[in-house]
């Protein structure tokens, strides 16, 4: 099970603050993160974020357990669990852990700018607005792991039918009036920086170190701030 490289670092927030669960030092978040990239659980293969967060909360105080058999717990533990909506005492603290990791990425983006390497900061824009999709995906329990999913997710956000199938997508995307899918057209807006270096228009198409910016960080702000979790 692979975990892509946003839903890493919005785990590596956790430890930073005090949580609802003690879940100790960003080693054992580590450790917890590799025993899962390790494992076949075909079962959370979509949940990254949310197998990370219940298998911390079933080994956040094991007795008298050491580091090394953190994971096996914590494996044992997601086994015979479901995914589904984050707990409700994980949801904020996820969504702060996003806001933090989106600025580390936003953050790189500026450093990469400065030293000329357009490409790169376009990159880390891109995945300040992804962490921010994966967050609101995980606390309602839908599927985060990927591209495909965050397009899904994107539209669930801004219609609140999440798409089971091609099919479904499009029926939903069809009858969505244009003004109810702003969301849409932010996060759009934001990837298209990225395929406009990729193709070598991010000047031609007249992006510039601020406007890039501005884009992903109304694209992050809008879907950080689409409101509280559903059930």
């Amino acid at each position: 099970m692979k975990i892509r490289h946003e839903a890493h670092t919005i785990m590596s927030m956790l430890p930073d603050r005090q949580r609802a669960f003690i879940i100790g030092s960003p080693e054992r978040v580590s450790e917890c993160i590799q025993a899962l990239s390790d494992a076949d659980i075909e079962v959370w293969h979509a949940y990254p974020i949310n197998a990370l967060a219940t298998g911390l909360m079933g080994t956040s105080n094991p007795p008298d357990v050491g580091p090394a058999q953190i994971p096996e717990l914590f494996l044992n533990y997601l086994a015979d669990i479901p995914p589904g909506p984050l707990a409700q005492g994980w949801r904020q603290p996820i969504l702060e852990a996003v806001k933090d990791a989106g600025e580390r990425y936003f953050n790189a983006a500026d450093r990469n700018f400065q030293l000329g390497d357009v490409r790169s900061a376009a990159h880390d824009l891109c995945s300040a607005v992804n962490c921010a999709v994966i967050g609101q995906a995980a606390i309602r329990g839908w599927p985060h792991a990927d591209a495909s999913n965050d397009i899904n997710t994107m539209l669930g956000l801004a219609t609140g039918i999440l798409p089971a199938d091609q099919t479904q997508f499009r029926a939903v995307i069809d009858n969505t009036a244009e003004e109810n899918l702003d969301l849409n057209s932010a996060y759009g807006a934001a990837t298209g920086i990225l395929q406009a270096v990729d193709h070598g228009y991010f000047h031609a198409f007249g992006y510039t170190t601020e406007t890039a910016t501005q884009l992903a960080r109304h694209a992050f702000g809008l879907i950080t701030q689409t409101g509280g979790p559903t059930p």
